[in-house]
């Protein structure tokens, strides 16, 4: 064998190997390099998955907390409002039982220590202090609210939010049934010209029977039964409505304003959807119901919140509301010239209406109530009458018209006696009696 044929031969297949080996090293290079670049960009992608799992996370957490503590906002709202209006009630009875008890003691001393002359002028003052006390009763708070909630569940793949159900339990002893009544011939039993006011723009009537009554834009007015002026409250209202407990003013604003019925305030209540309040009534769960002239649209609010439970569709110029015992909402839609019956979601039960002065007609409704049959009773004032219609919105006949005297008639309201209010644009207050 030549050896040195053989080591060159060798010395150049080294150098190949060696070729090869530097592609191999290259290789490795470069697939190293790769796999540092593949694995920077995996931490890389990882890291951004982390982070924008952290954030999720944080925006899951603060959207669970922020739906938590909205429910937990409602109930301590919920239960701060009702514990004033208890506080506030508890308040006027005291009141109440200390004005009594004060007249209670005057009376003993009288009684023990008075003069025989003075004692034996004092019938009419007895009889009118007894017949006050026969009429004024210690209301029961009626704001019953129950809180119960329905918790929350955590599955795999969701969440399930507690819910949070408040009831507000009205007193049901005060709602007032559809009675079967039987009409008579309407008669005038009073007429009387009220102290203060010009033009009566809204009526209403306390449960001790003393009538609450307004001008436009001045405050309103406390008659008793006698219609003699006793008490002045409020500024610039609109329209009025009372329950068993309070009297609610409107004046054209966000804002609706709430007195005890002797006149004194209670509280005010701001509701941010509404921007002009107008009329307004109370239905049997205790929600008030109002007319916003902005928006032209009638809302259920919840009376102690101001939350909006129900609205209806968009009317034309919803003025006045009223409800009956089944919580039909009836509005005197009043550039349209209708009266509108629905239901608490705005479903359309009846309409009254063509514009004109014939029979069954209207000309720029105004007040409108129902009595305790849910007759509905109607101030239909450039016509200068008063329409009675029954539950359906069906004509049943005239209570009062121009022949009578009447003249725009602007507010109407029933007295816990039965018998119908009208308050006219000349400042009047026509007492008729159209029921048995």
């Amino acid at each position: 064998m030549d050896v040195n044929k053989a080591a060159e031969d060798n010395v150049k297949l080294i150098d190949d190997l060696l070729k090869k080996g530097d592609k191999l090293v290259e290789s490795f290079e470069q697939t190293i390099q790769n796999t540092h670049t593949k694995k920077d960009k995996m931490e890389q992608e990882a890291d951004n998955v982390t982070h924008e799992l952290n954030n999720d996370m944080n925006i899951a957490i603060q959207a669970i907390r922020d739906k938590y503590a909205k429910n937990i906002d409602i109930v301590a709202e919920k239960r701060a409002s009702c514990a004033k209006q208890a506080i506030a009630h508890l308040g006027h009875l005291e009141m109440q039982k200390t004005t009594t008890e004060s007249a209670m003691i005057g009376l003993q001393t009288l009684k023990q220590h008075g003069h025989a002359t003075q004692l034996a002028n004092m019938a009419q003052d007895i009889t009118s202090k007894s017949e006050e006390w026969c009429h004024t009763k210690a209301s029961e708070f009626d704001t019953n609210i129950t809180f119960n909630i329905q918790r929350g569940e955590v599955y795999n793949d969701k969440i399930v939010f507690a819910k949070v159900d408040i009831q507000n339990l009205r007193d049901t002893t005060s709602i007032k049934r559809p009675k079967t009544i039987k009409h008579v011939k309407p008669t005038v039993v009073k007429k009387k010209k009220l102290n203060k006011i010009d033009r009566v723009w809204d009526l209403a009537v306390t449960n001790s029977n003393k009538v609450v009554a307004k001008d436009w834009n001045n405050p309103a007015y406390l008659y008793d039964k006698d219609l003699t002026l006793k008490t002045t409250f409020g500024k610039r209202c609109a329209h009025i409505a009372t329950d068993d407990e309070e009297i609610y003013l409107t004046s054209q604003t966000d804002t609706v304003s709430i007195y005890h019925q002797d006149g004194t305030h209670s509280r005010d209540l701001k509701l941010p959807t509404l921007k002009q309040c107008r009329g307004i009534t109370v239905n049997s769960r205790g929600e008030l119901v109002i007319c916003d002239w902005s928006t032209r649209v009638v809302y259920h609010v919840e009376s102690t919140t101001g939350r909006i439970m129900a609205q209806s569709a968009v009317f034309k110029n919803p003025l006045c509301v009223a409800v009956n015992s089944k919580d039909v909402v009836i509005v005197s839609d009043n550039s349209s010239h209708s009266v509108v019956g629905i239901t608490r979601d705005g479903t359309e039960l009846f309409m009254y209406w063509t514009h004109g002065n014939g029979q069954n007609q209207l000309k720029w409704p105004n007040g409108l109530c129902t009595d305790t049959a849910d007759n509905i009773i109607v101030a239909d004032c450039s016509n200068h009458r008063v329409h009675l219609l029954g539950p359906d919105g069906k004509f049943i006949k005239y209570l009062l018209t121009e022949s009578d005297g009447l003249l725009n008639p602007g507010a109407v309201a029933v007295d816990n006696e039965g018998q119908l209010l009208v308050g006219d644009h000349c400042g009047n207050i026509w007492v008729v009696k159209y029921t048995e």
